[in-house]
């Protein structure tokens, strides 16, 4: 455990950890604010800039401080730019070591199966981390300038009965299963950068299939009947909605998330034991 927590430490101490969660807070400032007409798409940062706080009372409690955070994913863009910024201090921070040969001394002091758990897992704690706390940035930076729910009077809504009411459970739930998202595209990448031998390939490539899949999903919206439940679950398997199967998996298959975690962390069990051969290999061909 010695090796993961160096590991984590170097990540999170980082000047690339501190860019990406910053990244992290401009991406959920770039989403699409609430607006009254699709002919003023406004982004939070905008509505942030123009101040309007007499007009947000007016247009109703959508414009509430935890109505607005509760929407820091409202773009098309934010689960393409996502992985890149998930994946960016890690990536960086095992290519420098691996393909520097400064490897070898640490993985001969921990040996292949600390070094190969420590790299993996504090890859996963490091995206995990550079979402929530990029979330939480963000949270701090909307409560201290939206207004207060209490402040739109009694005019209650779905936010005011979700986030509101049930102590932000709805909230806390999304969060948490975004920061689990980067959490696993980091590791993802980190596997990636390992057998491709490219940094900037590495942090491209899951953009970029996202990029296309959001394409494919906007066609298959446009051509099947999303009233039908096996479509909408369907729509779950692209891996730009990887975000939306906690709440996907349960209300359209009936499904546990609490499967869909089990799953991956089997994929990623059998990952790391790849990986292991494979360190293992460059070290001794090294030798």
């Amino acid at each position: 455990m010695n090796a993961f927590w160096v590991d984590l430490k170097k990540n999170i101490l980082s000047p690339n950890f501190i860019i990406s969660v910053l990244l992290m807070a401009l991406l959920c400032l770039l989403a699409d604010a609430p607006t009254v007409s699709a002919r003023e798409p406004l982004s939070i940062l905008d509505e942030i800039v123009k101040m309007r706080k007499e007009i947000w009372l007016e247009k109703g409690s959508e414009f509430s401080s935890i109505s607005i955070l509760y929407h820091f994913d409202n773009s098309i863009w934010f689960n393409i730019i996502l992985p890149i910024i998930a994946a960016f201090t890690v990536v960086y921070h095992f290519s420098d070591e691996w393909f520097g040969d400064n490897y070898i001394l640490t993985l001969y002091r921990s040996g292949y199966k600390k070094y190969t758990f420590a790299k993996f897992s504090s890859a996963f704690v490091t995206g995990f981390l550079v979402a929530l706390t990029g979330i939480f940035l963000f949270g701090l930076v909307v409560f201290g300038i939206f207004p207060s729910l209490r402040e739109f009077g009694d005019g209650t809504d779905w936010y005011f009965d979700s986030a509101y009411q049930t102590g932000g459970s709805a909230l806390i739930a999304k969060i948490l299963n975004h920061s689990f998202v980067c959490g696993e595209y980091a590791f993802l990448s980190l596997f990636v950068c390992l057998i491709l031998k490219d940094k900037f390939f590495t942090l491209s490539i899951f953009m970029v299939v996202n990029y296309f899949c959001v394409k494919l999903d906007v066609k298959f919206m446009n051509t099947v009947s999303l009233t039908d439940s096996k479509n909408r679950a369907l729509r779950g398997l692209f891996p730009n909605n990887q975000t939306e199967l906690y709440t996907i998996l349960p209300s359209e298959l009936h499904i546990s998330f609490y499967w869909y975690i089990g799953v991956m962390f089997l994929l990623f069990a059998i990952i790391t034991l790849i990986s292991f051969f494979l360190i293992r290999r460059r070290y001794k061909y090294a030798s």
